[in-house]
């Protein structure tokens, strides 16, 4: 029926890197469920944590 797959590569080098880092996603059968496993695979690659720099914290 068909072949879903991806890859994902950085925007840019990590400090001290002259290379873009990449990583194989989710593949599988042509169906919704690789495509929600590539979805899921997509935002936890993009996702950073956020730290909040602030002298006034409680």
């Amino acid at each position: 029926w068909g072949y879903l797959g991806c890859i994902a590569t950085t925007r840019k080098p990590r400090a001290g890197e002259n290379w873009n880092r990449g990583n194989d996603l989710a593949d599988g059968g042509y169906c919704k469920e690789t495509w929600r496993e590539i979805k899921d695979d997509i935002l936890a690659y993009e996702l950073v944590k956020v730290v909040r720099n602030s002298p006034n914290k409680d």
